[in-house]
């Protein structure tokens, strides 16, 4: 099978990347102790796991037919490893084990101890970054056979507990132009399209061939100039927060988005109005990465905003290395947790905290009680009314995967892609 994909990962240590590409090849390659079924977090390598009564120690065990595709058996031990070397390393994702006090494994068993009570702790380690590795040897469904510049391989782990004579090569292939990507399809050269490349208007077009699948991905408009995260640029934040249309831009993509005004709390709607007296002539240097189809809604939210007296100024950014040369950037964005305190707890929320302290916005006190022994939903709806009525970040969608598949039978299950 062959996949198309628009960019390759920006990092190539699986237990360190955290782009959307480099998430869903290295998922293949992983095998965490966790998974998402696409209803709910469920045991993968862990075939057991026990929480104190205080939410403080965490004992996973494992299960007994875990090996490396070179034949070597998986202990508690290489779990260790992956999370000690996560620890040390300067990788954003060292955030999600802050709260680890200490850390022991033996044979089956890996025991974590947190600082502070957290139930929901084995949620984070059904991300993918955290699986047993050694190198190039992995211990997930497939390992492997090549990596080239525009060329990434995997064969099957023949040693996995799911391996079956049947499995065959998966091979990624960087195509970086859409219709280049399309032509190859129609003439069956890829068997599967980018999810993040496949063009709106051909989605009646190849209806039959077209495959949705749900993701954790958002839009959002973050503010990045600190100065505009400032209360008296609050009205300026709300104008465009509320003259953002957002069901406009869904039907102009055949409506595979999600229009969404609440980050975290799904259905929490806002009603949405424009202030009165809402012109506010300036320009806003709004960044994007050049993959489709973010530049296409930036185009649309420009008119909308021009009917307000703000200029949005495109600037094309570096996804590889940012410039971060604007006020705002278009950005799908990956969660740091998959609990619900995900947003809350991410890079982005600590430096809005940092600003905003300085404002007395009071977010601090609000995210300390986001450590308490059991999580409050009412802090979550606070935390998310402020976000929403201060506009420090513009939720636009939640997304799907999109992507043509030659193989309707296929499931992303066998990639282990429900570990994103």
């Amino acid at each position: 099978m062959i996949f198309s994909l628009d960019a390759f990962p920006v990092n190539n240590n699986i237990l360190e990347n955290n782009d959307y590409n480099g998430q869903m090849i290295f998922a293949a390659l992983s095998d965490p102790l966790f998974k998402f079924d696409g209803t709910s977090i469920i045991a993968n390598a862990c075939k057991e796991y026990i929480t104190s009564k205080n939410g403080k120690e965490h004992t996973f065990v494992l299960r007994d037919n875990l090996y490396f595709s070179d034949g070597k058996k998986v202990t508690a031990q290489d779990y260790q490893k992956s999370i000690n070397h996560l620890l040390l390393s300067t990788s954003p994702l060292a955030l999600l084990l802050a709260n680890i006090s200490a850390l022991s494994s033996d044979g089956l068993q890996l025991k974590v101890l947190l600082k502070r009570p957290d139930f929901q702790f084995y949620k984070i380690l059904s991300r993918s970054n955290f699986t047993p590795c050694r190198k190039k040897i992995t211990s997930g469904r497939f390992e492997i056979k090549s990596y080239k510049k525009d060329e990434i391989c995997l064969r099957p782990n023949i040693f996995h507990r799911e391996f079956t004579k049947n499995q065959s090569d998966i091979k990624f292939a960087r195509i970086t132009d859409p219709e280049t990507e399309l032509n190859l399809y129609n003439k069956r050269t890829i068997d599967f399209t980018s999810n993040t490349s496949f063009r709106h208007n051909n989605v009646q077009k190849y209806r039959k061939s077209l495959c949705k699948y749900p993701s954790f991905i958002t839009m959002s408009l973050s503010f990045i100039n600190k100065d505009l995260l400032q209360p008296k640029y609050k009205k300026l934040r709300r104008i465009i927060l509320y003259s953002i249309n957002r069901t406009e831009i869904a039907k102009s993509f055949n409506n595979i988005f999600t229009p969404t005004s609440s980050y975290v709390l799904r259905g929490n709607n806002i009603d949405l109005f424009i202030p009165t007296n809402s012109h506010f002539p300036i320009d806003i240097r709004v960044g994007y990465d050049d993959f489709y189809p973010n530049k296409k809604v930036l185009e649309i939210i420009k008119k909308q905003l021009a009917k307000h007296g703000i200029n949005i100024v495109l600037v094309k950014d570096n996804f590889y290395k940012p410039n971060y040369n604007y006020d705002m950037k278009l950005s799908l964005y990956f969660p740091d947790f998959l609990d619900d305190s995900a947003f809350y707890r991410s890079t982005y929320f600590n430096a809005l905290v940092y600003f905003a302290n300085k404002h007395n916005l009071y977010f601090k006190s609000l995210q300390k009680q986001l450590y308490k022994q059991k999580i409050s939903t009412s802090v979550f709806k606070r935390l998310d009314r402020l976000l929403l009525k201060n506009a420090l970040i513009i939720p636009l969608f939640s997304m799907n995967s999109i992507y043509l598949s030659r193989n309707l039978d296929f499931s992303f299950q066998k990639l282990n892609y429900e570990s994103l």
